[in-house]
């Protein structure tokens, strides 16, 4: 049997791995499949439009990516003899790489602010936060011991591989104090996982310049971490604090980066720091967002990524969406559907640091590979329209771990799918990996579903909406999916004047539904009194109790159903 990971017992001829010494012991570490010897992952070549994303953007009708254990051996348009071949009938990118997320709080949606703030201080003071995290820690020690952990890393894992993710940054695990992290869900990576030499951090000004001035000795390829999240004269400081320690240099990536100008801009692209935007969560948090034309221009290296499901986008391609949508309104679409593409692949490989083995399509990379279909003429446009429901396949160093039913029946050596459903198209996971070091490995989503699914409905307060992996967001992309309790979902978003939000979960019993302005004042009040109905329909016309049309702008929408409540976005562009 084809297995990804060596198991106790396991009697290998030969073993090539690196001696990794942590707490006066040595251990060979196998880092990926290239490093047991053998063929885990047969040979096989995917035919399509061949997206390479390498450095002269290389698009290749009709071609081949050989896929040989977990690295592409070759990309040809002559086709291969003796290797077994799935056409894929569409466009094959890079894997998306999401360099910055929080996978383990993914299990809840949004936290129903009705206001904005002006740095991360505010929001995480305001009482709605600290209710939040009593009902999220309720839910992940259900059961006791964190037993919830392992199912919420396995669910934000997929709904990333629904989207075609096949990285993501979340956590350190690099020494022994980090090995729970560092095994955690399916595998389909953390940025920082061993051999990866990237340490991140949330709150980094926390640490001395002594620690940081220790680390910058060390063999630390990339420091990832949070500054400058919010638009006042603190956030802005943190930058100058960072590069006063000496810190800012060409390790450096930094997540959010909110109020940074002109001058921050120069100073990063002469040092070779990189930036990783998180549009959703910054505006729906600041109202705010960094100027990306005005970076890119200034030469820093720009990555997308969604933060967490609980200000931020569900998956990189709601991210990828909604700023564009940001860039239409702010900078009047300067950024391209090219653009984009890079900040989710090549970037954001650089911002991790991670560049010389993927990011890109080549020979010697790893096969982290998405296929969607799409014209061939314009693959970045289809890339930017695409939904987890059109992505045929998501295939993690080799191993495909979503797709269409018709494509993943097509490799033999996958066992224990599941099938699943998504916007009415018949898909397949492909999760249960045979890997004794990660927890749960082998457990079938239905059950991980069901345990969250039970561990949400005993945890108090409700505040946020559980999240689960699957939805039709071609339908509209804020569905909730979650046991009990009112949903709200808004469509489209962004919206020109007018969007359409369905509300369910409501009974019989009292709700109220009204609109926010970023100051957290009431624009409208749509909805209140006792509805019969479970599922309705509401129409926001984008203008307030007046009559009047409101301005371009995020606004927030609550939907009270008496003990229990939800809360959406609104992008309102005019």
């Amino acid at each position: 049997m084809a297995r990804e990971c060596p198991r106790i017992g396991d009697a290998l001829e030969s073993l090539t791995g690196v001696l990794f010494f942590t707490s006066g012991a040595f251990k060979v570490e196998p880092r990926t499949t290239a490093d047991i010897s053998g063929e885990v992952i047969p040979s096989y070549a995917l035919l399509g439009t061949v997206v390479t994303m390498d450095d002269g953007l290389s698009v290749l009708q009709d071609a081949y990516v050989i896929i040989r254990g977990d690295r592409i051996v070759a990309i040809q348009q002559a086709e291969p003899p003796g290797v077994p071949i799935v056409d894929c009938e569409g466009l094959i990118f890079p894997g998306l790489i999401d360099a910055h997320n929080h996978a383990v709080w993914n299990i809840l949606d949004l936290i129903p602010f009705n206001r904005t703030f002006n740095d991360r201080s505010e929001w995480r003071a305001h009482p709605l936060y600290a209710d939040f995290q009593t009902q999220y820690y309720a839910m992940r020690n259900y059961g006791g011991s964190d037993a919830q952990t392992s199912n919420a890393y396995k669910l934000a894992e997929v709904r990333a591989l629904c989207a075609g993710t096949t990285m993501i940054q979340s956590t350190n695990c690099n020494g022994p104090a980090y090995d729970y992290f560092a095994h955690q869900g399916i595998g389909i990576g953390n940025a920082e996982r061993f051999p990866s030499r990237v340490f991140d951090s949330v709150f980094p000004l926390n640490e001395t310049q002594a620690f940081w001035t220790q680390k910058r000795g060390e063999y630390w390829e990339r420091f990832v971490i949070h500054l400058s999240e919010g638009i006042n004269a603190g956030a802005l400081q943190e930058f100058y604090t960072w590069r006063d320690w000496g810190m800012l240099d060409g390790r450096t990536t930094i997540l959010h980066g909110v109020p940074y100008g002109p001058s921050e801009w120069t100073q990063m692209a002469a040092a070779g720091a990189s930036l990783v935007w998180a549009p959703a969560s910054n505006w729906y948090l600041y109202a705010a967002s960094p100027n990306i034309p005005q970076a890119l221009a200034a030469g820093v290296n720009v990555a997308i990524a969604p933060d967490w499901t609980e200000s931020g986008c569900r998956d990189m391609l709601a991210e990828m969406k909604y700023g564009y949508a940001l860039n239409v309104s702010l900078w009047g679409g300067m950024l391209t559907a090219e653009d984009f593409a890079l900040f989710a692949t090549r970037n954001a490989a650089q911002a991790m640091g991670l560049h010389e083995r993927t990011g890109k399509l080549a020979p010697g990379f790893q096969a982290d590979c998405l296929v969607i279909p799409g014209d061939p003429q314009s693959p970045y446009d289809a890339l930017l329209a695409a939904d987890p429901a059109d992505v045929r396949l998501t295939v993690v160093s080799g191993r495909p771990m979503y797709g269409d039913q018709e494509l993943m029946t097509q490799f033999p050596f996958l066992e224990s799918m599941e099938e699943i459903e998504i916007c009415g198209r018949e898909k397949m996971l492909a999760v249960q990996v045979d890997a004794f070091a990660i927890p749960a490995s082998d457990k079938a989503m239905s059950l991980v579903i069901s345990e969250l699914e039970e561990a949400y409905g005993h945890a108090l307060p409700r505040v946020c909406a559980f999240l689960g992996p699957y939805y039709c967001s071609a339908a509209g992309a804020d569905d909730l999916a979650h046991a009990g309790g009112p949903s709200l979902s808004v469509w489209p978003n962004p919206s020109r004047g007018s969007a359409t939000l369905k509300l369910g979960g409501l009974g019989g019993g009292p709700a109220r539904l009204e609109i926010y302005d970023g100051r957290g004042g009431i624009v409208r009040g749509l909805l209140a009194g006792t509805r019969g109905a479970a599922d309705r329909l509401a129409v926001w016309d984008g203008r307030d109790e007046a009559g009047r049309r409101v301005a371009s702008g995020v606004y927030f929408v609550r939907l009270d159903g008496g003990t229990r409540a939800s809360g959406a976005k609104i992008q309102l562009i005019r």
